[in-house]
């Protein structure tokens, strides 16, 4: 009989400054000790479940989640679900898990190489490509006998063996005139496409931005001022639970990562959900401090 497949891992190596880590700075500053002990409780679920990431993203994925971490962490100074849920969102937002990923997921490059390095002797492993972060030269740094990396280097390149058709076309200095108006007049419209926000103003509407909405400038990223405010400003008034009262929503470097996802209205359609969610966190925290207080009676 085929032995079953089980993509975690049994173990996991715990870097000596696991803890000392800066980004850990806030979220302890702000939660004490729970913040290091929920880390450690997520690192254990992620390595020993998927093997490099926690699915996130439904009701019951999130209750099983905090479920695990509040067994981890049962005793006298259990915290409740929102504070929970509360410090994960921290932690997305120091950037000890991605953001980019988060919140349908929750992982990061630090444990998918982990996890990587961990698999590498594995004969067959799957491995979901949408939530994948480290790329093909990060991946050969750590180990070129991956079967996952070798799976991406070996993949036909369709561009190399496309027949060269232009070696065929016949010499007609018309069509090639033609080919570079048309290219002239493309290059022009895109350009006249772009909105360009004026530079003089770039300063003020940045600063307007993050103070109508609480959000940190905590980087100066290039990119920042490539973002139209006026459009994450709409974006945010019409997510207001969700863009507002986030915490990993209020820092500029989530922001730029996400801008185009933002702008797109992503995050427009999720208020009613968050008010469910909202609900369905109160609940889950009054039944599980009624389960907490019977037991205590019991013991």
């Amino acid at each position: 009989m085929a032995r079953p497949y089980k993509p975690g891992l049994e173990y996991f190596p715990f870097d000596v400054d696991l803890l000392k880590d800066n980004k850990l700075r806030r979220p302890k500053m702000k939660y004490g000790y729970l913040a290091t002990a929920i880390y450690i409780a997520l690192l254990t679920l992620l390595y020993e479940d998927k093997g490099y990431y926690i699915p996130y993203a439904t009701q019951n994925e999130k209750e099983d989640c905090v479920w695990y971490v509040l067994n981890c962490l049962q005793g006298k100074y259990q915290p409740d679900a929102n504070t929970v849920a509360e410090v994960i969102e921290e932690l997305v937002a120091c950037e000890l898990f991605s953001g980019d990923r988060y919140p349908e997921n929750i992982t990061s490059k630090r444990s998918q190489s982990v996890y990587y390095s961990a698999t590498v002797e594995r004969k067959s492993i799957v491995i979901d490509d949408a939530i994948w972060l480290l790329s093909l030269d990060e991946m050969k740094n750590l180990s070129e006998k991956h079967v996952y990396y070798l799976s991406k280097v070996t993949q036909p390149n369709n561009r190399v063996n496309r027949p060269k058709n232009e070696v065929n076309r016949p010499n007609n200095p018309q069509s090639k005139e033609k080919d570079s108006i048309d290219s002239d007049d493309n290059a022009r419209e895109k350009k006249s496409q772009v909105k360009q926000i004026p530079q003089s103003n770039f300063g003020e509407q940045l600063q307007s931005f993050c103070k109508k909405f609480g959000v940190e400038i905590d980087t100066n990223s290039s990119y920042v001022a490539d973002m139209d405010f006026a459009e994450l400003s709409k974006a945010y008034a019409d997510s207001r639970f969700f863009l507002q009262n986030r915490v990993f929503a209020k820092y500029l470097s989530w922001i730029v990562k996400n801008y185009e996802s933002i702008v797109c209205g992503k995050y427009k359609d999720q208020k009613q959900e968050d008010k469910q969610e909202e609900s369905y966190w109160d609940e889950s925290a009054d039944r599980l401090n009624a389960v907490f207080e019977k037991l205590n009676e019991e013991l």
